[in-house]
């Protein structure tokens, strides 16, 4: 009977793995319907990435992704693609005949990121396959949900492109590690193009696949098929991305996106890929040689032709860095971070090594598995080492971790259970399948330390009123939503504010995140840091810009004293409003989080 099962669940993975998609696309739907329903996009990026659909929808060109409610009338410059807004805009293209337009949004907000999730499934699903046995496709769907960094990407609302990065980075896995090598490196070559249209932001983990592929040929001449069919697809795959999706700010030489800087660094590791596998030297060290002379032009060629991208590819202005961006907590290092996000972070990174390892040693060597490792084992090795650079290369490391971690299930397993002592039977098979399959890095971080930032995030998310309405706070529509009471204007607010004002309003703004525009960002940020004998500064800069009014969000929870800081926004919200300023006393902000001044 076993035996039987075991054969059906090898036979129909693909069956099994949409059905527990299905379940756990059912499940967090379920979890997430008041935010679904309330149109809670929580990141600034999900906001604007709607707003951008919206746009686009609402007849703004194809190439033009410019945001133009953000520094009027010439817009603030967007440096994303429009890849991305196609499965948005088809979901709600194709549901507003039946659901009606702000259903079929909502619909369109909530499909969108678990479509992502079903693409990097499948992929897992058949890379697990391959390199930990044909039942593996099981363990390794129940450690990509306890992944936490990687399938937060994937919940219902996260529309931001992270998803769909992490999706395509699954396919260049799969390609990297399929038994038809021509077929392989074409699935690699497109999958890679096609992150790097999204944006460059896993630009490292796919390049250490890359030299994963280069290295498996230097180990075996007969991966030649794989890294020529991969150097194609690569080539023409940017080549093909860049004529449809690039913007027209993305055809000027920027180190931020795939602009003619990185096509022309992706065309020439194309044409070396193909040139190592056509003049593909017998001898492994005569591999090596060529490839070290590959990689040494394509840096050189990178770092002569374009030397201002060989340092932080933002170019944001040291100052505004030194204000924001270094601040942001998803580019810090994990360690810099509190103990329970680390963990969180960590642990399924290092059970996935330790797979990864036991796989080397346990697997037979002469099937094509030590070739699997060491295309996706040394780059996930590789990978932890990013962890500890910014922590938002967890996800990508998280998910290269989820073959090696099932590959240490479907080993560990079946010695525990075959065990002749009974406490090995239960109490190992227990461990090795709460470690291996990720449900001890998720139990445990329940009981660790969190820092300030991380219970005041916490906090914010508490249900009230009966379990039905999420606690009030400024990113929620409706609180928000009251702003729209005045007639349209250029509200001045936190940049992490401004997505989500543009969402839910008819106002305009100054700014939001996005580093193109880190002039504006430092104005922004010096106003609302500014000193009491800073106002005539701050007062100049406000108008400048041409703003009507001046919002900030009182963040305090129950019981929280009110700031004591000299700043401008603290100062706000105790009540010492500066002479060019007036406080807004409309009875629909009483007890409103938001607190909003007009410019004299």
């Amino acid at each position: 009977m076993l035996a039987r099962l075991k054969a059906f669940l090898e036979r129909r993975w693909l069956m099994g793995t949409l059905f527990l998609w299905l379940a756990f696309s059912t499940l967090v739907t379920t979890m997430n319907v008041v935010a679904i329903a309330t149109l809670n996009l929580r990141d600034t990026d999900d906001n604007l990435r709607l707003l951008q659909v919206r746009d686009w929808l609402g007849g703004q060109g194809w190439y033009d992704l410019r945001q133009y409610r953000m520094l009027a009338p010439e817009g603030a410059d967007i440096h994303w693609s429009r890849l991305v807004d196609l499965p948005i805009a088809g979901l709600i293209l194709i549901s507003e005949p039946f659901l009606g337009a702000e259903a079929a949004e909502l619909f369109a907000l909530a499909m969108a990121p678990l479509m992502a999730l079903l693409v990097a499934a499948v992929a897992i699903a058949l890379v697990a396959r391959r390199v930990a046995g044909k039942l593996a496709w099981l363990p390794a769907m129940l450690i990509l949900v306890f992944s936490p960094i990687a399938i937060g990407n994937f919940f219902p609302m996260r529309i931001d492109h992270h998803g769909w990065q992490l999706a395509c980075l699954a396919w260049v896995m799969a390609g990297a590690v399929d038994p038809n090598k021509r077929r392989g490196g074409i699935i690699a070559g497109i999958a890679t193009a096609a992150s790097l249209t999204i944006g460059l932001e896993l630009l490292i983990p796919l390049a250490l696949i890359g030299a994963g592929l280069v290295l498996s040929w230097v180990w075996k001449a007969e991966e030649a098929r794989r890294i020529g069919s991969y150097g194609v697809a690569l080539a023409l795959g940017c080549g093909l991305g860049f004529l449809l999706f690039a913007s027209e700010a993305n055809r000027a030489l920027r180190c931020d996106a795939l602009t003619p800087v990185w096509l022309s660094d992706m065309m020439l590791a194309g044409a070396a890929a193909l040139l190592l596998a056509w003049k593909s030297p017998p001898t492994w060290k005569g591999r090596l040689i060529l490839a070290g002379i590959a990689g040494v032009v394509l840096a050189a060629f990178h770092g002569v032709a374009f030397p201002q991208c060989l340092s932080r590819l933002e170019g944001v202005d040291p100052a505004v860095s030194e204000l924001w961006l270094e601040r942001v907590s998803e580019a810090r290092g994990a360690h810099e971070h509190s103990l329970r996000t680390a963990w969180s972070a960590l642990t399924p990174l290092v059970v996935g090594m330790i797979g990864y390892i036991l796989a080397w040693r346990l697997l037979p060597a002469g099937e094509g598995h030590r070739r699997h490792l060491l295309v996706l084992g040394v780059p996930m090795l590789a990978a932890i080492g990013l962890v500890f650079w910014q922590i938002r290369a967890g996800g990508p490391a998280q998910l290269m971790a989820v073959p090696g971690a099932a590959a240490f299930v479907m080993l560990l397993l079946p010695r525990t259970l075959a065990s002749g002592s009974a406490l090995v039977r239960i109490i190992g098979t227990y461990l090795v399948a709460v470690i291996g399959l990720g449900a001890l890095g998720t139990i445990a971080s329940n009981y660790l330390p969190k820092n300030e930032a991380e219970v005041k995030r916490e906090a914010k998310e508490k249900v009230v009123n009966n379990d039905e309405e999420p606690a009030s706070n400024c990113q929620q529509s409706w609180v928000m939503g009251q702003l729209d009471r005045i007639e349209p204007a250029t509200i001045f607010t936190h940049i992490d504010l401004a997505p989500r004002l543009l969402v839910t309003t008819h106002h305009t703004t100054i700014t939001g995140p996005y580093h193109r525009n880190d002039e504006a960002i430092g104005m922004v940020l010096s106003v609302l840091l500014s000193q009491p004998d800073e106002d005539a500064d701050a007062e100049r800069t406000v108008r400048g810009l041409g703003s009507d009014y001046v919002m900030i969000c009182d963040e305090r929870g129950p019981g929280d004293e009110l700031p004591d800081a000299d700043r401008l926004d603290a100062r706000l919200v105790r009540g010492e409003v500066p002479d060019w300023l007036e406080p807004v006393d409309e009875r629909w902000l009483e007890g409103s989080p938001i607190k909003l001044f007009r410019v004299k």
